[in-house]
C-alpha cells in the first residue's frame, strides 16, 4: 500500500511537471504568430522613449523670445527711421536744385554740374547705406536666432539628463511629424523650465 501511494505521488508530481513545461514553452511559430498580431505601439513602447515639443507654441510664449523680437523690430524701425530721414533730405535737397536753376539763382554751368555731381554721389552713398542697413538687420537677426537655438537646445539637454529620453521631436505646423500622443507632448514642461531660468538670468 506505501509503494503504491510512493508510486502515485511520484507519477503526480512528473504530471504536474510535465504540464507546466507544455504549457510554457510555446512553438516558435506561435510565438511569432502572436507577436505581428500585437500592435506596433505595444510592441516599441518599451524599446523606444521619445516626446515631442511644439516648437510654434514654445516661441510663442517663451519671454526671451519675446523680448529678442522686440529688440530686432525696434532696431528696424530705428533703422527705417534714420533711412527715412536720409531719403527725404535727399530729395529736398534735390528740389532746391531745381528751383535754383529754374529761378536762374544757379546760373553758371560749372557750378550747377558741379552740384548735379555731388547730389549724384550723395544718392549713390544713400543707396549703399541702405544696402548697410538691410545686411546689417539680416546678422542681427541671425544673431539672435543662434542665440535663441542655442538656449532651447542647452535647456533641453539638462532637461534630459532628468527625463532620460532617446528623442525629444520637434512638432510645427507643416513639418514632418504630422500625428503625435498629447501624452507624449512635454512643450509645457520645457516652458516653464525656459521662463524660470530667463526670469533668474534676467
Amino acid at each position: 500500500m506505501k509503494n503504491f501511494s510512493l508510486i502515485l505521488n511520484i507519477f503526480l508530481s512528473i504530471s504536474v511537471v510535465l504540464l507546466y513545461f507544455l504549457h510554457f514553452s510555446k512553438k516558435e511559430s506561435e510565438l511569432k504568430s502572436e507577436k505581428i498580431n500585437v500592435p506596433i505601439s505595444e510592441r516599441i513602447s518599451n524599446s523606444i522613449n521619445f516626446s515631442y515639443v511644439e516648437i510654434d507654441s514654445l516661441l510663442k510664449n517663451y519671454n526671451f523670445h519675446k523680448d529678442l523680437t522686440k529688440k530686432l523690430l525696434s532696431k528696424k524701425a530705428k533703422s527705417e527711421k534714420e533711412l527715412n530721414t536720409k531719403i527725404a533730405n535727399l530729395q529736398k535737397e534735390m528740389l532746391d536744385f531745381q528751383k535754383n536753376v529754374q529761378s536762374g539763382l544757379i546760373s553758371s554751368e560749372a557750378l550747377a554740374r558741379s552740384e548735379q555731381e555731388r547730389l549724384m554721389r550723395k544718392e549713390q552713398d544713400l543707396m549703399k547705406f541702405k544696402e548697410e542697413l538691410h545686411y546689417k538687420l539680416l546678422e542681427e537677426e541671425q544673431k539672435m536666432t543662434l542665440e535663441l537655438n542655442d538656449t532651447i537646445f542647452n535647456f533641453l539637454q539638462e532637461f534630459n539628463k532628468k527625463e532620460k529620453y532617446q528623442f525629444i521631436l520637434s512638432k510645427t505646423f507643416g513639418g514632418n511629424l504630422l500625428i503625435a500622443n498629447d501624452s507624449l507632448n512635454v512643450t509645457k514642461y520645457v516652458l516653464e523650465g525656459l521662463n524660470e531660468k530667463y526670469k533668474n538670468k534676467k
